[in-house]
């Protein structure tokens, strides 16, 4: 096809990318992908290790990540080239961590935690306005500028080759949050359908979705690049 002969099915981490967060039915650019088909999902090539049975899958409807039955009939989007990379963390050693893949630099521990090695303590929660608010008076490694991640920035940590939670490297970012399906992390993005949902990442499995702006959860801030 196009006079590629490396097609493949994408990686998670790579079909996650196309959703378009500002809108919906489809949540994809028509411009440059029309005519995506929303009936149902997507299928990604990654398959779920801690349940073989499933594989990870997009919607594009309203863009959240979940998982299916590998034996589920789902909509194909085929990809060329190389795998894209994987990330590559840097521990700064002042309770920050640079991905070189992107030029992000991450708070190492979420709200509440000490910004210690192991990120000792216990994270706290904040509503969606009051996660913003902690992310913008953030004075880590100070003048440093931070804010809460957009949904696509906060999904480049997810590290679905695990076999288990929390999906994230444990080694880089420590105590992650992630006892189960309601621990999960805040987004600065709006979720378009409805302007009081905001869109979140679960550590606990991996999934993308959203929830409403009153609801508390925990925040990790970002800055750059």
């Amino acid at each position: 096809y196009a006079g590629r002969t490396n097609w493949r099915l994408p990686t998670a981490s790579e079909l996650e990318t196309l959703p378009n967060h500002g809108a919906e039915n489809p949540a994809i650019d028509p411009a440059h992908f029309p005519a995506t088909p929303i009936v149902t999902y997507t299928w990604t090539s990654t398959a779920i290790i801690a349940s073989p049975n499933y594989a990870w899958d997009v919607y594009f409807g309203d863009g959240p990540v979940g998982g299916g039955f590998k034996t589920s009939n789902y909509y194909v989007r085929c990809v060329s080239s190389g795998p894209s990379s994987a990330a590559s963390f840097t521990d700064n050693n002042n309770g920050t961590v640079t991905d070189s893949t992107n030029n992000l630099v991450w708070q190492k521990c979420s709200k509440g935690q000490t910004a210690d090695a192991t990120c000792s303590g216990g994270a706290t929660t904040a509503t969606w306005q009051e996660a913003l608010e902690y992310c913008e008076t953030l004075t880590l490694d100070s003048p440093r500028d931070w804010r809460l991640p957009s949904v696509n920035e906060l999904k480049t940590i997810v590290d679905r080759s695990k076999t288990a939670a929390p999906y994230i490297d444990a080694v880089y970012f420590p105590a992650t949050v992630s006892a189960n399906a309601f621990d999960v992390y805040y987004t600065s993005t709006t979720y378009i359908a409805s302007l009081a949902h905001a869109w979140n990442v679960s550590f606990s499995n991996g999934s993308v979705y959203h929830n409403n702006k009153t609801d508390v959860f925990y925040v990790r801030c970002v800055s750059g690049p």
